[in-house]
């Protein structure tokens, strides 16, 4: 009976995606380009004392990555498309983008504690980064 039923939940889940792979289509290169180079600068600016530092470029770079995550999925399609890695990139970098900015604006971490974790942190920011340059380079 197990088996019938996971079967059956994988028939489903399969079929409820099969539509998302199937209407993706590829963006142009030179849309991806844009997207790439818009991300890859706002990737940078979180590694950027200055912008740390500052609460409105906080919030701008925080609005920025939202907006390329909204156009990642236009782009790219969602985490589990083909093309998935590159919305999965700027998931990544937001992710490490926010929880950065909690350990820095929390005075009961001492500096150490937040030196480790900002340098785990970026680490793990840009996991999909290559993968997703990669596929864009690829595009005709």
């Amino acid at each position: 009976m197990k088996i019938l039923l996971l079967g059956t939940t994988l028939a489903f889940c399969s079929a409820a995606h099969a539509d998302n792979f199937l209407s993706l289509k590829a963006p142009s290169k030179a849309d991806a380009e844009t997207w790439l180079n818009a991300f890859t600068d706002a990737q940078d600016m979180t590694r950027d004392g200055i912008v740390l530092k500052s609460n409105l470029k906080r919030e701008e770079l925080s609005e920025l990555l939202k907006s390329l995550r909204t156009k990642a999925e236009t782009l790219f399609g969602d985490v589990v498309s083909p093309l998935g890695d590159c919305t999965k990139s700027v998931e990544s970098v937001n992710w490490y983008w926010q929880t950065q900015i909690s350990l820095i604006t929390d005075p009961t971490t001492d500096t150490d504690s937040k030196a480790l974790s900002l340098v785990t942190l970026a680490w793990e920011g840009g996991e999909y980064y290559a993968t997703c340059s990669r596929m864009i380079s690829a595009l005709p």
